[in-house]
């Protein structure tokens, strides 16, 4: 399948913007600056907290680098510098403020600095590559004791408990492992740790998981110190395990702990915790085992023969009891896939330490043991099928370390038995009377067959029962082996071909699961190698596979393979091959330049256009990328839409060189259809829609030679149009009938229409059959010239493309309704008049509202079919032979005849869908399908005045009456269920309509008037996609509206939509009388209801532009808010969002405004209260108190404000303890009543019965005063 999209190209043009930002936010994020008096420049100081919030935007600028790490490279120093600086000045001046403010509650929205650096900085190790990073961190010794004593007493915080709010009193993994992973690095600095005075006592590893070190008596104490502090975290699970076993190895080989031999007592206490197996203590977690077999592999790997020399024998023994034994002890340390990767590793380094150690004293014992190159090569062939994916990788990569310093004989004892363990399970299969037999690689021998040169040349080989992740391991090794340079020259020819066969290799599981791709890629990898590290002299010496066939089969890998790794490790392969062995492959530059690393990224973009391109270079590449196309990579692969385009490029290869290719191709897809199980569904539709696109080629060829003329000779024009249309009408015989020809007593092609029925149960050969059956209409329809119709004259009955359209049709799934429209169309033309209005009828009736039990997939199908045929039903008259039956349909659809002014079955097509577009209970899909039929088929069609004859205004009449209303129906959907706003799909695709209507001016002016005011106020609603499509449709009729000539803001992009500019713009419009209540509408959704930018754009843009109106103005759109609260109290939609704008307006000093002028405050007050009345919406109750509390706040208006307080003193007894605290701190602020305080207002109404006595003997005084008043 298709990726995300191309995701380095877009990388690659975004990261120049990217790092500015980040650059450019990197110092203010840092450092903060405070001024000193006038005239002197400010002090920069570093920040001690930062924002949570900044801190993940930086990370997000930073990871998509991942793509192209590469692209950083020049700018690390600029990023990581101040990261450095900042931290190193916090570690000296502010390390004691890492928990301040710890205890407050925006405590979650901040941190200290140094876990936001730490996590900048883990984040570019992630990219880029901790070796590459740590080259960036500064090494000066005099960092090391403050990095150390910070280490330890920022750890030292307990967790925070369940309750807390705090995140700060802990330190994060990442800090951890940044700073673990300094003070590795500066270990590396030639200094004596004897010169650091260190008086801390360190941290105390945890006794069950420490190596319990004895340390020397002149061992440091800052020595000890770091012992101690990798020593704690090489038991933790996460990353910092690894740079503590990195900084526990640097440290134990520097020269100054090398003299007091603290490597020596390091690995003692290591080897005595693997070997402790029959002790009665605690057994170690299995993490801390990991971390003991790092710190072994880090040392044995970094140190120098004289310090591994001796260490190498008892390691070496401790490992292999360690696999041997059988103790609960070791069979958990087994059972970890790190942990066996582990030892791999360490048993890798100590054969070629050996090695390495015993070629310089041939003449002295093995210093690992006698037989231990032996068993350890072994065991690492048999860790080559482990199941897990790591420890294949990296027993493949040790046995190709460990054949580098061997001599090419030994090299071939490993490299044979990996091809014998290939060929185990190797099967090769032929057919034998009509039966598929096979054998095994073991039974060849008992036919007399002694090697694969002599298997007869129809058998095939298949790879169903090998083992996907012992071929893995296998393949890796043998391109490990290739890529040092190991392979001995005989054996090249045999594991070429091996990686030939294994770039082929694709199992999938019962769920269609492809697990053969990291096969692939190994033999990627391989040829990779190969092409760089072999000559072409000795490649060509030495192997019968050819040059030119390994460069046919990487273009097919890398431009058909489903994965994105193989095609792209395949065109790598493919260069290297080309630029390593020039002259040998065919337009070898021309390849590489079409087959390009970023062009076969998108697998759709490879298989359409790279694929073709690459074909137009030379035949060979055709003939290698059909093959491909007809194989499991094209019309076999497991994905749907992979096949279609296979499909399309086995068409587009076809008509690269038509003359010939067309009908050898279609001879070659019908032949390998033939072959094909009938139970392979798969298969079998990617060949069918193989057919169709290839004999649209075809036909369309023939149409260029004919009209645009050709360098052809007429002679070969045709006799192409004659093998067309033989071959038409072959087809149709073949597929289209249900009497197919019979040859040697088997259906030809075995999938005629005589199977249709169980055939056409499944959806993707529907979708073949009326994709073949489209093309084969469409070139009989279309081409006169061409004797297509005499020689399909056979085919009397058309009922068999007929039965599989209608089977088709009752299918959901969208690609199958689309090619049966498409054939519903093609098949049309060919039917007579009386089969057409019969076909009419039959879909007319499935739309019809008072048909029981239709279901909506089948609506959907018929709604698309009578849209397809729309434009050919303009010819049938009611005087015609069909008028009794036209009649008919319009008696069953309540349509008078007599008032039809067009073709009677267009009115028909128009009148259902319009009806099903207004019809209530119509599903949200159905919906969507009438209004994308209706805008594609009929809006968009040519014939969309329906009759030109007629006058243009009565056109106008007859569309407007119904479209409009329908419309409008449409764009006002807000149907709601479990998935959300469904309805905002009915009004993006209602929109897509309205912009159809409105370009090619199918309304009058009255209903584009109408339909301009709900476009308005959908472009200012609160879902962003349908602003989006809402501003598409107003941008280009700005004028057509009368908004004036053009908008002031143009908006490119759909965040555009979110700014206050935007709504600005929009809510100026409120000053067309004609837009002012939808556009309100609209808008208070955005501004009470919408995203929080949403929300502060829209707010921000009413303040400011009511700021410049006249009260009078601002009275009116007030009203108008008033009135939407008031006409939608059942309504929560509208009615929440207009109570909250209400509210904010009292809050931003709006409504205030308003306190001298003719507004009706006191309906205000009725209509909340009215509103807010026994509602058990606690949203809808606390928005009701933000009005009233605003309403009590009107001092010039003392009457509203008197009863907005007796309100709010009445809802002190509300039921809900919620609004009584809400209404108790609001009465609070706006009274400064000191009764309220020191009440506990959440206490249930029994307990606060005193209060609320008192509360009511004080709103009967209050009353009581107001009377005398």
């Amino acid at each position: 399948m298709d990726a995300a999209g191309d995701q380095d190209i877009k990388l690659q043009r975004s990261s120049p913007d990217r790092i500015a930002e980040l650059r450019r936010s990197l110092p203010r994020f840092l450092w903060k600056s405070k001024a000193t008096g006038e005239g002197a420049p400010p002090v920069t100081r570093v920040r001690t907290l930062v924002l949570k919030s900044k801190t993940e935007r930086l990370i997000n600028l930073l990871e998509p680098f991942q793509e192209w790490p590469q692209l950083l490279d020049p700018h690390l120093v600029d990023i990581l510098q101040p990261l450095v600086s900042a931290f190193i000045e916090y570690l000296f001046n502010h390390k004691s403020k890492y928990r301040q403010n710890v205890d407050k509650p925006v405590s979650s929205k901040i941190i200290p600095l140094p876990r936001a650096i730490c996590k900048i900085i883990y984040t570019l190790c992630k990219v880029r590559g901790q070796k590459v990073i740590t080259q960036f961190l500064d090494n000066d010794p005099h960092n090391l004791e403050p990095m150390l004593d910070a280490l330890e007493q920022w750890s030292q915080a307990e967790d925070p408990g369940v309750g807390s709010t705090c995140t700060n009193q802990a330190m994060v993994w990442e800090e951890r492992f940044v700073m673990l992973l300094w003070l590795s690095h500066l270990m590396l600095a030639p200094f004596e740790l004897v010169s650091l005075a260190s008086q801390s006592p360190g941290i105390n590893p945890d006794a069950t998981t420490s190596l319990r070190i004895g340390f020397h008596k002149k061992t440091p104490p800052i020595a000890k110190r770091l012992v101690n502090v990798a020593d704690h975290y090489l038991g933790f699970a996460s990353k910092e395990r690894e740079a503590a076993a990195v900084l526990l190895s640097r440290l134990a080989l520097r020269k100054d702990m090398r003299k007091i031999e603290l490597q020596m007592t390091l690995v003692n206490c290591a080897l005595l915790i693997l070997d402790r197996s029959h002790s009665k203590a605690a057994p170690l977690p299995t993490y801390a085992l990991i971390g003991i077999l790092s710190f072994l592999a880090k040392i044995i790997i970094s140190a120098e023969n004289e310090v591994r020399k001796p260490l190498l024998a008892p390691i070496y023994k401790s490992v292999q009891h360690a696999l041997a034994d059988d103790s609960p002890f070791h069979k958990e340390l087994n059972s970890s896939a790190m942990a066996r990767k582990l030892i791999i590793k360490i048993r890798r380094a100590l054969i070629v330490a050996g090695i390495e150690i015993d070629a310089k004293n041939p003449r002295s014992p093995s210093c690992v043991g006698e037989d231990a190159l032996e068993e350890v090569i072994d065991e690492m062939l048999t860790a080559l099928a482990d199941k897990d994916t790591s420890v294949r990788i990296a027993a493949s990569k040790a046995l190709s370390v460990i054949a580098v310093p061997l001599k090419f004989e030994m090299v071939a004892q490993i490299v044979e038995p990996i091809l014998e363990k290939l060929r185990e399970d190797m099967v090769w299969t032929w057919s034998e009377q009509h039966e598929v037999q096979s054998i095994g690689w073991p039974d060849l021998a008992a036919h007399g067959i002694n090697s694969p040169p002599e298997l007869p040349a129809h058998w095939e080989q298949s790879l169903a029962q090998v083992n996907p992740m012992s071929w893995h391991g296998l393949v890796l090794t043998l391109s490990q082996l290739l890529f040092r340079g190991s392979m001995p020259k005989y054996l090249i020819d045999t594991v070429l071909k091996t990686l030939d066969l294994a770039l082929h290799f694709e199992q999938r599981t019962s769920l269609g699961v492809s697990i053969g791709t990291n096969v692939r890629d190994a033999a990627c990898f391989g040829l990779w190698s190969l092409a760089r590290r072999y000559k072409t002299a000795d490649l060509k010496a030495d192997s019968d596979l050819t040059f030119q066939v390994l460069a046919n089969e990487l273009v097919v890998a890398a431009t058909l393979d489903s994965a994105g790794n193989i095609r792209r490790g395949a065109s790598a392969a493919l260069q290297e091959l080309i630029g390593r062995h020039p002259g040998e492959i065919r337009h070898g530059i021309r390849v590489v330049q079409v087959v390009d690393y970023h062009a076969v990224a998108l697998r759709s973009h490879a298989m359409l256009e790279v694929a073709r391109s690459a074909s137009k270079i030379d035949k060979v590449y055709w003939h290698a990328l059909l093959n491909g196309l007809l194989d499991w990579r094209g019309v076999g692969s497991p994905d749907p839409q992979s096949r279609r385009h296979a499909a399309e490029a086995i068409g587009s290869l076809a008509a690269i060189d038509a003359l010939t290719s067309v009908h050898d191709t279609i001879k070659i897809v019908r032949d390998r259809l033939r072959k094909t199980s009938s139970y392979k569904i798969e298969v079998r539709h990617g060949l069918i829609l193989a057919l169709g696109e290839v004999a649209l080629a075809g036909a369309k060829f023939y149409f260029e030679m004919d009209v645009h003329g050709s360098v052809h000779t007429n002679d070969q024009i045709l006799e192409f149009g004659s093998h067309l249309a033989v071959q038409t009408a072959e087809l149709w015989t073949a597929y289209c009938t249900d009497r197919p020809e019979v040859k040697d007593g088997r259906a030809d092609d075995a999938i005629q229409f005589f199977y249709l029925d169980s055939m056409l149960r499944s959806g993707l050969m529907c979708e073949a059959v009326c994709s073949l059956i489209s093309a084969l209409a469409w070139i009989t329809s279309t081409f006169s010239l061409v004797p297509v119709k005499e020689l399909i004259a056979r085919v009397e009955d058309m009922h068999v493309c007929v039965r599989a359209l209608e089977r088709s049709l009752e299918k959901t799934d969208p690609d199958v309704l689309q090619a049966s429209a498409q054939t519903a169309e093609s098949l049309f033309r060919l039917l007579d008049q009386h089969t057409q209005t019969q076909l009419v009828s039959k879909w007319a009736q499935r739309l019809h509202p008072t048909t029981p039990k239709t279901p909506d997939g089948s609506k959907a199908g018929a709604t698309m079919a009578l849209v397809a045929v729309f434009q050919q039903v303009g010819d049938m008259e009611l005087s015609a032979p069909s008028g009794p039956a036209i009649r008919a349909m319009f008696q069953d659809f309540s349509i008078d005849p007599g008032n039809v002014l067009m073709p009677p079955l267009r009115v028909l097509i128009l009148h259902i869908l319009l009806e099903q577009l207004n019809y209530p209970v119509t599903s949200i899909e159905l919906r969507c399908t009438t209004l994308k039929s209706l805008t594609s088929g009929v809006l968009e069609s040519e014939c969309a005045y329906l009759f030109t004859w007629i006058p243009r205004e009565l056109i106008l009449l007859v569309i407007t009456a119904d479209l409009s209303n329908a419309l409008e129906v449409c764009l006002a959907d807000y149907t709601i269920d479990q998935r959300g706003d469904v309805g905002s799909l009915v009004r993006i695709e209602a929109i897509k309509a309205v912009a159809t209507v409105l370009r090619k001016n199918l309304v009058s002016l009255r209903n584009r008037k109408t339909l301009a005011a709900k476009i308005c106020g959908l472009a200012v609603e609160k879902l962003d996609k349908v602003r989006w499509r809402a501003w598409n449709c107003l941008q280009p009729n700005w004028g057509v509206f009368g908004l004036g000539l053009r908008p002031q803001v143009i908006i490119a992009d759909i965040a555009q939509t979110s700014t206050t500019d935007y709504f600005k713009q929009l809510i100026s419009l409120c000053d067309q009388g004609w837009i002012q209540v939808p556009l309100l509408e609209g808008f208070i959704t955005s501004a009470g209801a919408g995203s929080e930018s949403v929300l502060q754009a829209s707010r921000t843009a009413f303040v400011a532009y009511t700021n410049d109106r006249s009260l009078v103005a601002l009275s009116m759109y007030c009203t108008t808010i008033v009135d939407f609260v008031h006409d939608n109290h059942s309504n929560d939609r509208l009615l929440l969002p207009a109570m909250d704008f209400l509210g904010f307006l009292f809050d931003a000093g709006v409504l205030p405004r308003l306190a001298n002028e003719m507004f009706g405050w006191k309906r205000l007050f009725n209509v909340i209260q009215a509103t807010q009345l026994n509602s058990i919406n606690i949203h809808k109750i606390e928005a009701a108190v933000k009005i009233y509390v605003g309403l009590a706040g009107m001092a010039s208006l003392p009457k509203i404000k008197s009863v907005a307080l007796k309100k709010l003193y009445q809802m002190l007894i509300h039921r809900y303890p919620k609004i009584r605290n809400v209404v108790a701190d609001a009465l609070f602020i706006l009274t400064q009543d000191e009764e309220l305080l020191g009440v506990n207002w959440s206490k249930p109404q029994k307990d606060l019965e005193i209060v609320i006595l008192r509360i009511k003997e004080k709103l009967q005084a209050e009353d009581r005063q107001h009377l005398l008043d």
